[in-house]
């Protein structure tokens, strides 16, 4: 299975120049609290070093079918049939991994397959995202006074 990384142009920022149309994620890997992504855009291959992740895989829901996602990964995930189970913030079971999408339409129905979904979505993992950025430098300043 291969994952494209598709920007729809134009997109009103930097990130609309960091990839191709037709660029792929062929690797992730975590490093600390970050992802390296490797990527294929065109003939060249990259890393890049990302703090999330967000996929888009297609029709099917089948966790088994994401091969960046270890299984180890995937059996500790919670499931409705083949797809994630997800909170009212799209996270999965494994705290900080997110599926939105066709991924999350046995926990949010199906409006979330299409487009129009991510007027919903986008915001609501923004969100959730944002908070939790926001919490961690108070945490790590609280571990390294300790």
């Amino acid at each position: 299975m291969r994952i494209r990384v598709l920007v729809p142009a134009p997109v009103p920022s930097p990130i609309s120049s960091r990839f191709g149309p037709r660029c792929e994620a062929i690797s992730a890997r975590a490093e600390g609290a970050k992802v390296v992504l490797g990527l294929r855009d065109g003939g060249e291959e990259r890393e890049m070093v990302v703090d999330h992740v967000v996929a888009g895989t297609g029709y099917e829901v089948d966790l088994d079918r994401l091969p960046f996602l270890s299984d180890d990964l995937r059996g500790q995930l919670q499931r409705i049939e083949r797809a994630p189970r997800v909170d009212r913030h799209f996270q999965s079971s494994m705290p900080g991994l997110y599926f939105v999408g066709v991924s999350s339409m046995f926990n949010f129905g199906p409006l979330v397959r299409f487009v129009c979904g991510t007027e919903y979505c986008a915001p609501t993992v923004a969100r959730h995202l944002a908070r939790s950025v926001q919490r961690e430098p108070a945490a790590r300043l609280a571990l390294q006074e300790g």
